[in-house]
């Protein structure tokens, strides 16, 4: 039996060592449990790896998402480097976003925890999408109208539901023109 920093790995367990022998938490993929297969981990290039997991990941409906993640914080959430690296990630505060609004920046909202929308319960979906815009209004001390949908995926039950939570103009991640026949709850854009 495997143990990671004294925890018991789950059997059929996939992990993805680094080059300098430390575990990367880039995803508790189970294999039993979702029965597939992570070839985006056999080829040593880390970039590949993160962002084949969290496409990965996005695929998955929100529970099992959530559970995943869960389990892989479990057995690596006390690592100090997997702990700094958490530390690091937070790239914004809520200062910094009153300091960029104060300068003409706006903000909207991505929802409270980055659920995929369509994989998820529609009361879950509306309170994901409530919460997120309440706090930043809260927060930022203004109307909060944008929307981005994580991933871009969205669904008409979730494009009303994104209406009912008070949005005027929400985004799509898909190449296209914003013209005015454009829903403006369906706004194409382009990562950038």
């Amino acid at each position: 039996m495997l143990k990671i920093g004294g925890q018991r790995v789950p059997p059929k367990t996939l992990l993805m060592a680094g080059s300098d022998g430390s575990f990367i938490v880039l995803g508790l993929l189970l294999a039993a449990e979702t029965g597939r297969a992570a070839p985006w981990l056999t080829n040593g290039d880390r970039r590949a790896a993160i962002e084949g997991t969290l496409a990965f990941l996005k695929t998955l409906p929100g529970e099992k998402r959530e559970r995943l993640i869960a389990q892989m914080d479990e057995l690596f959430g006390a690592n100090p480097k997997v702990r700094d690296a958490a530390a690091t990630d937070a790239t914004m505060s809520w200062d910094d976003a009153a300091r960029m609004m104060s300068e003409g920046m706006t903000f909207g909202s991505h929802t409270q925890t980055h659920q995929i929308l369509p994989t998820i319960p529609a009361a879950q979906a509306s309170q994901e999408l409530a919460v997120s815009k309440q706090e930043i209004e809260r927060r930022l001390k203004c109307a909060c109208p944008l929307f981005a949908y994580p991933n871009g995926d969205s669904s008409s039950e979730v494009r009303e539901l994104v209406a009912q939570a008070g949005y005027r103009l929400a985004f799509l991640n898909s190449s296209g023109v914003w013209t005015g026949d454009t829903d403006p709850l369906l706004i194409p854009r382009v990562n950038v």
